[in-house]
């Protein structure tokens, strides 16, 4: 029978072999959400902006909802160490996007290129909130440059969301690629 300080010790490791197959779990599962939402935004804030109407919205949006699904579909979820939170973890991103659709409806009226970058804004407040519950610095770093480049946005050239789109986007690819070359 293991002394007190041994199951002390042995508990303390469970729970960082538990933190670390959470940060694994939620890493392996963002890695090919991020090059796809960077693609994304890539190609939508563009498309709003080159066709701004309601139908290219919503047709964004079906696009941007199989996009989320995707993964999903594709992960073999056997393969990831399964600890459990991962479906609050998929919920909570259901909540980001109900809620920015709510914001968008609660600011209007705005132009759609506001609305744009409002979303966009409100997904990196997302990115940043997710990257301090993993504790993973590059996606804080990311949710705080999309915030940042998005306000700087609305200031500066605010009839301009393609750039931001493109900037955002191409930041949250590039962070997807190089965490896909770490770990494989």
């Amino acid at each position: 029978m293991p002394s007190p300080s041994e199951a002390s010790a042995g508990l303390i490791m469970a729970r960082d072999a538990q933190k670390r197959g959470r940060r694994a779990t939620g890493r392996a599962a963002l890695r090919a959400s991020l090059v796809l939402w960077g693609l994304d935004w890539m190609i939508g804030y563009p498309l709003v902006h080159v066709w701004p109407t309601w139908p290219a919205m919503a047709l964004w949006a079906l696009a941007s909802l199989a996009i989320y699904a995707l993964p999903r579909l594709r992960v073999d979820e056997a393969a990831l160490l399964v600890t459990g939170w991962e479906t609050s973890f998929r919920r909570a991103w259901w909540v980001v996007l109900a809620g920015s659709i709510a914001c968008v409806v609660i600011a209007g009226p705005l132009t759609i290129d506001q609305l744009l970058l409002l979303v966009g804004a409100l997904w990196g407040v997302a990115y940043a909130l997710y990257g301090v519950v993993v504790r993973d610095r590059p996606i804080v770093a990311l949710g705080g440059a999309i915030i940042v480049l998005a306000v700087v946005q609305r200031l500066v050239a605010p009839a301009t969301t393609p750039f931001f789109g493109v900037a955002a986007g191409g930041c949250t690819a590039l962070l997807g690629l190089v965490q896909r070359w770490r770990e494989a």
